[in-house]
């Protein structure tokens, strides 16, 4: 297994982004994994982030 496989299997990407942004639970699909929300790094008013999780 590649490190960068045991490292996704490690760490949940959602859990480390959410401490920083707030989801769009109109836009997300929260059953699909699919994520949405402001851009943090552009201080963005709309849900263009996104981050995808199995």
């Amino acid at each position: 297994m590649a490190l960068s496989d045991e490292v996704k299997a490690r760490v949940s990407l959602r859990a480390i982004v959410e401490q920083t942004v707030t989801w769009d639970m109109r836009k997300s699909n929260i059953r699909r994994g699919d994520y949405w929300a402001p851009c943090p790094f552009h201080g963005e008013k709309t849900a263009s982030f996104h981050v995808t999780e199995p």
